[in-house]
């Protein structure tokens, strides 16, 4: 018999209490409320090697009182007459004791299934030895806000949103050796009492999954004094969770201490998953074993995942061998699991290895880098929590802080490799713009700008030798940036770095990629940096997050994510512009985008295969020359040769994605025949015979054919999914009995039981398609209330471009497709994905989507509508309107955010505010306005031409900014001592002031002579101010005669900007520096 003294401290006081009470025991307790009412609170202090001086609370019923201390009987009164309930018996040591039905000789289950005691009562489970496609009995569901989930999820927060998930792909490894059932050390003891557990849990031993054991374990086994172990077997049906007790074992008792009941699930791909709880006291911890079933995961690979990918993965770290990639080099990223190489998770290359990057502090400006390090375009978003799935091996980097200006990932500070506090389910990821060999810098958009040529893992330049349109016109081709407008030279935009890669390029104009037309050779030159070439392209579609300093960043409205349509996939056409579903130009969705294809070999085979992946007719013409119209975006497909018997067009060869020689104006199109189901779709349901859509007969089309529902077991809750696939309000009724009348044809479904959470009628449990035991006079029916006709928006009112936010969850709940928005111009603008809003954005331009522009003596206001369509749009509906305005000042004073009333908001609408124009000054170095003097003093021979510039950061190109004073003061305050160089818009001596551009577009440049003011060398200080001019409204550049300076435009002048000091070198000063 084991010594007191043996036992302890934490353990011994339960013990302590049986000794002292003899008929009396004492339950642990974290509050002394918890205590019966006959029941006294003791306070002690637990001393044990893992805690120090910890209060421990139990409650321990009174005298002439037995019981745990949570529930106490009176001994006279209950040995006199019954106290206890059906289940239970009475003991006058501990009042009223679970009977346990399963210790009876005669066991109440049958020989095939296992008895679980309950409080009260049993369970007859199956057996972990039978088929595991057996039910598990008391599935758990559980509350997320006002829903309750989906049977087999629970409610969990993830990147700080609670819905519900399948914990079988979110949970966190527990990799922990001493909880093996093998590991005995008395000196070794853990404890589970005050781990903060939270959410779910995945057992490993080594590299091989685990589960927590089924029977009484030994003392001092799994590295712990009382090991837990469950009291009733697993699951043995996926997809359920279920609720378990766990016991620990202690002083010779199988279940000693009894804790919180656990929830179990039983994973696809043969593994469980726990939501553990904290034991009452220590030291008890939670036991794992392996046993053959168990699933061995490889060190080399990822653990097993679900059938059903998802964002997030699991929390584990593997051990790992060296991945030894010959071709990678030290400090080398990569981008993984993403649908191209330039999305997707980080991993860096380190000491051989390939390893992760921790998200901590992760944000857009390190992913910038690595997009940058990878020759990719601008980032698109920084994914975190394993967005792309956890990685495998070590975590090179944690805390990864940049600038945004460094070449490599390396460059930027962190904590050291291999010094992190994360798991894999933190694993960083990126998402660029796709891969492209060429880009335009240092511009406000990605369209215009310094042209650089990525090769040999970096960017260079393009020399201007040679330099024209036709080369041009070849760069706008290839960034999808329209024709180019001009071809500049002399380093219009700023001198490059690195690498010229091109000199003497000489194009045609039709190539489809700048290292197509001919040149001296990769790298072969004999240039320097102030002959690197630009191009400004006719379309502005978006911005370009290389610029550089001076040239202001250009934000967007939100943190994005990538633009992904979630009711697109991969591969999926549609046919645009057409009278119905099958007939238009051919769209096919790719990398998160619609693009069309080109019509060179387009052909009516070609046509068969997109008639059939559609579900239409037979084909009935292939038409070509953009018949139903120019589409925009990328070229996806061109030289498609299809056999006409490919199930979908990827599955027909063609080019590549992207390669392509054509122009929008090639377009392809098809026309085929429409069925007369084709216009719905597997699982649809519609309702029959009722005075709306909202109400009447069910029928679901299924196999190409419609049929009706059995009422038997029908009710609201079946209804209620009803209405929500159908985009109706809230269910009213649902009637049986054949109330709208009786259908004909198939009886599809019968028995049908939905859990009400369900978004389609198919998602609920019924007998099977088509197996039934129903007449039509059982038709089961539905009546909805019909949908609301207003949805909540949220409208921001950016500085080159606006958008409309759409909350996902609100706007669903009334029926709506949150992703279904058009502007007044279909198929334009962007959508962006952040915090559960879908954002509709569109550039503030006149024209952009349909925006329409309106002008008044202060403001620019852009109106437009957003159409927002039922979540059942497979047919014609009218979609709910959202109109919305956003008013933009004339006027700008050079600094942000500046706020204004709107002028005009649309009735019913929203109406936006946004912030002035963003407006700066630069003197340049040269005549040609390219290069410029960093902002401070500038040193200048006196006499020195001054090349002044002046740039309105708007999208619009149909404004231009038109100079109205310019002048020079000995001081920084503007109305000091002036000298005017143009005043009333026009020089004020044509021999010493020279305009070179006024009023034909955003910037505006002039040149001037500027001798010593007052006779001194003493600083000098120009300003400017300015107006903005609609170009479509009038004549914006000034008509200046010899004698009158007259204002041709009623714009509001601007707020002066400054630049200086210029400080003038005396001839002894120029001589000493020469």
């Amino acid at each position: 018999m084991r010594s007191i003294m043996a036992v302890p401290w934490g353990l011994m006081l339960l013990v302590t209490l049986q000794i002292f009470t003899g008929s009396t025991s004492g339950t642990h307790v974290t509050s002394c409320d918890l205590c019966h009412d006959d029941a006294v609170c003791v306070k002690s202090r637990e001393r044990g090697d893992s805690f120090i001086n910890h209060e421990l609370l139990s409650c321990v019923c009174s005298n002439d009182f037995v019981g745990d201390g949570l529930a106490c009987y009176n001994i006279k009164l209950c040995s006199d007459s019954p106290c206890c309930s059906q289940g239970y018996q009475w003991s006058t040591e501990r009042g009223c004791v679970d009977i346990n039905e399963c210790s009876l000789p005669d066991s109440p289950c049958a020989p095939t299934q296992v008895c679980r005691n309950t409080p009260g009562s049993f369970e007859c489970l199956e057996s972990s030895s039978s088929s595991r496609s057996g039910p598990s009995l008391h599935s758990v569901s559980f509350s997320c806000g006002n829903a309750t989930c989906p049977s087999g999820m629970d409610c969990i927060s993830l990147n700080g949103t609670v819905r519900c998930v399948d914990p079988c792909q979110h949970y966190t490894g527990l990799n922990d050796h001493w909880r093996s059932t093998n590991y005995t050390s008395p000196q070794d003891i853990h404890c589970d009492r005050d781990v903060n557990w939270q959410g779910w849990y995945r057992l490993f031993l080594g590299h091989t999954s685990a589960h927590i054991p089924e029977r009484c374990l030994a003392e001092y086994s799994c590295g712990t004094h009382a090991p837990l172990w469950l009291t009733a077997p697993h699951p043995t049906q996926p997809g359920q969770i279920v609720q378990r007790s766990v016991c620990g074992s202690w002083v010779g008792q199988c279940c000693w201490s009894r804790t919180n009941n656990i929830h179990v699930k039983l994973c696809y791909g043969n593994y469980y998953v726990y939501k553990l709880v904290a034991p009452v006291t220590c030291a008890l911890a939670y036991c794992a074993e392996v046993n053959g079933t168990d699933t061995v995961v490889s060190p080399t690979t990822p653990y097993p995942r679900p059938h059903t990918s998802a964002s997030n993965q699991a929390n584990m770290t593997v051990p790992t061998t060296p991945a030894h990639n010959s071709s990678a080099v030290e400090g080398q990223v990569r981008l993984v699991n993403g649908n191209s190489s330039c999305a997707g998770r980080v991993e860096i290359f380190h000491s051989g290895q390939w390893g992760t990057v921790c998200d901590d502090s992760w944000g857009v400006v390190d992913a910038q880098v690595v997009c940058r390090q990878l020759g990719c375009g601008r980032v698109l978003s920084a994914p975190s929590f394993a967005a792309f799935g956890p990685g495998s091996g070590p975590i090179w980097m944690d805390d990864v802080r940049c600038t945004g200006s460094e070449s490599k990932l390396t460059q930027c500070s962190h904590q050291g490799f291999g010094s992190h506090n994360c798991g894999h389910h933190e694993d960083a990821s990126v998402v660029c713009e796709a891969h492209s060999q060429v880009r335009l810098v240092n511009s406000t958009s990605r369209c215009s700008g310094r042209v650089e040529l990525y090769h040999d893992g970096q960017w260079g330049t393009v020399c201007d030798d040679g330099w024209d349109l036709r080369d041009a016109n070849v760069v706008c081709r290839q960034l999808n940036c329209g024709p180019a407008r001009s071809a500049l030279s002399n380093a219009a935009f700023g001198q490059g770095t690195g690498p010229i890669w091109l000199d003497d390029l000489t194009c045609y104009g039709n190539e489809s990629s700048i290292t197509d037309c001919r040149h001296s050779g990769i790298g072969v030159h004999n240039c320097a940096h102030f002959e690197d070439a630009s191009v400004i392209c006719g379309a502005q579609p978006e911005f370009n997050s290389t610029v550089v300093p001076p040239t202001p960043p250009i934000p967007d409205l939100i943190p994005t994510t990538p633009a992904h349509n979630s009711s697109a996939v991969e591969g999926q056409v549609r046919l645009v512009n057409g009278n119905s579903s099958c007939a238009g130009r051919v769209e096919i969705f790719h990398s998160g985008q619609w693009g069309t294809v080109c019509d060179d070999s387009w052909g009516l085979p070609d046509a068969q295969v997109v008639c059939r992946q559609l579900g239409c007719g037979p084909v009935l013409s292939a038409q070509s020359n953009a018949a139903f119209g120019l589409g925009s975006g990328p070229i996806w497909l061109d030289e498609v040769n299809c056999t006409g018997s490919e199930s979908r067009l990827t599955h027909c060869r063609h080019q590549g994605f992207g390669s392509h020689d054509c122009h929008h104006q090639e377009d392809a199109g098809v026309v085929c025949e429409v069925l007369h189901n084709s216009s719905a779709v597997e699982g649809q349901v519609r309702l029959v015979n009722g005075n709306s859509s909202c109400a009447g007969r069910v029928e679901i089309f299924h196999s190409g054919q419609w049929g009706t529902v059995c009422d038997d077991s029908w009710g609201v809750v079946d209804a209620q999914v009803v209405c929500r696939q159908l985009g109706c309000g809230r269910v009213l009724s649902a009637p049986s009995s054949a109330a709208f009348g009786p259908g004909s044809g198939p009886i599809w479904m019968d028995d049908v039981r939905c859990t009400g959470s369900e978004s389609k009628l198919t998602q609920c449990s019924h007998q099977g398609f088509g197996s039934h035991n129903c007449g039509h006079f059982e038709d089961a029916s539905v009546v909805c209330e019909d949908p609301p006709s207003d949805l909540t928006s949220q409208l921001v009112c950016g500085q080159f471009r606006f958008g409309v936010g759409l909350d996902i969850t609100h706007v669903t709940s009334l029926g709506f497709n949150p992703f279904s928005g058009n502007m007044a111009s279909n198929n334009c603008g962007r959508i962006r994905v952040h915090d559960n809003v879908v954002w509709y954005e569109v550039d503030a331009r006149d024209g952009a989507c349909g925006n329409t522009l309106t002008i008044n003596r202060m403001h620019a206001i852009y109106s437009n509508i957003l159409f927002v369509y039922p979540l059942n749009n497979t047919s014609f509906s009218t979609p709910v309107t959202v109109p919305f305005s956003c008013a933009y000042p004339l006027e700008t004073e050079g600094s942000l955010n500046v706020a204004i009333r709107p002028f005009l908001a649309p009735a019913d609408g929203l109406s936006g505010l946004a912030a002035k124009a963003q407006t700066f000054m630069y003197l340049f170095n040269s005549s040609d306005y390219s290069g410029h003097y960093p902002p401070g003093e500038v040193y200048l021979p006196v006499g020195s031409p001054l090349y002044v510039g002046f740039y309105v950061a708007l999208l619009d190109i149909s404004f231009a900014v038109v100079l109205e004073d310019c002048y020079a003061t000995p001081t920084s305050n503007p109305n000091s001592m002036r000298h005017y160089f143009i005043q009333n818009k026009c020089p004020t001596d044509r021999q010493q002031v020279s305009v070179t551009e006024n009023g034909s577009s955003l910037w505006a440049y002039f040149t001037a002579l500027l001798f010593l003011p007052q006779e001194h060398y003493q600083n000098v200080f120009l300003h400017c101010s300015v107006s903005l001019c609609n170009m479509k409204h009038s004549s914006c550049a000034p008509h200046c005669g010899s004698r009158t300076y007259r204002s041709v435009t009623s714009s509001e002048v601007l707020k002066p900007l400054t630049i200086g000091p210029i400080i003038w070198e005396s001839p002894q000063r120029a001589e000493n520096i020469h």
